[in-house]
């Protein structure tokens, strides 16, 4: 999906190359902010609003934080299949704003990738066995550099394919995220909208965990079951077992006994 260009008459207020790049960079000022526990993400985003207006950009927080998103979930769809496919391809041929996710998502964090956490429609599973992961460091720009390095980025590349559902945190730490208002131009709904939802994938991730605990528990009671009903059947062999011991022992007895009498019996017809 290819970048709109529009501008008005007090500047940009529809996202172009030059204000995404520039989105990215004071992002990148701000992205500890969002770790920060007692601070609203919402105040973060009209922060970074207000920094793209200053240099003419119309867009507001909540515009801010959807394009952000689409982002990620971009970046996160081009890791994705280098995962999927067991290779490590620079995405930046393709796609122009690769370079400063990826640079964005290694600085100051760790992330890792595995096969079974992406789910590509054009991809088949591959057979990795091991995650692929990136950390590393990188400056910082200053606000200075910021509208030169977009204006610069603006003639070496172009953009491709439109973005996938896919979604990624950037953060080192865990956080929640805004829920997108159905109108994506209602700045009103975003600030009216303070409830926030969980990653899907970690929602999907706790019900597996339930299962398997539910699954594991009713194995047990299956094999305590078992075991009780072979602690009983043993002990019925064991009392079968003494009972023909017993009466084993009664036949023997009585056989002794029988001929003892008989021996006596033919000692007393031989002396008459």
């Amino acid at each position: 999906m290819a970048e709109s260009s529009e501008t008005g008459d007090d500047g940009s207020k529809t996202w172009n190359r030059q204000n995404t790049f520039l989105l990215i960079d004071v992002y990148n000022l701000h992205k500890e902010k969002f770790q920060e526990p007692f601070t609203k993400k919402k105040d973060i985003w009209d922060t970074i609003s207000q920094e793209l207006k200053a240099k003419g950009h119309h867009l507001s927080g909540e515009k801010c934080d959807k394009k952000f998103r689409d982002l990620k979930r971009r970046y996160k769809t081009i890791m994705c299949r280098n995962v999927l496919s067991g290779k490590l391809v620079d995405g930046s041929n393709k796609w122009i704003y690769f370079d400063k996710m990826d640079a964005l998502a290694r600085k100051g964090s760790t992330m890792t990738y595995q096969a079974s956490s992406c789910s590509l429609s054009d991809e088949s599973p591959g057979s990795m066995s091991s995650p692929v992961t990136i950390s590393a460091q990188s400056h910082v720009p200053s606000i200075s550099e910021l509208s030169r390095r977009s204006e610069n980025d603006l003639s070496c590349k172009s953009e491709s394919d439109s973005l996938s559902d896919l979604d990624i945190n950037f953060e080192s730490t865990p956080r929640k995220k805004f829920k997108k208002s159905t109108d994506d131009h209602d700045d009103h709904s975003y600030h009216n909208d303070h409830s926030y939802h969980d990653d899907p994938d970690d929602h999907s991730l706790q019900q597996l965990l339930e299962a398997m605990l539910e699954q594991s528990k009713k194995e047990t009671e299956i094999l305590s079951k078992l075991s009780e009903e072979n602690a009983k059947m043993l002990e019925r062999l064991e009392t079968i077992h003494k009972e023909r011991l017993k009466v084993e022992s009664t036949k023997a007895e009585a056989m002794l006994t029988f001929n003892a009498l008989f021996k006596n019996f033919l000692q007393k017809n031989v002396n008459k």
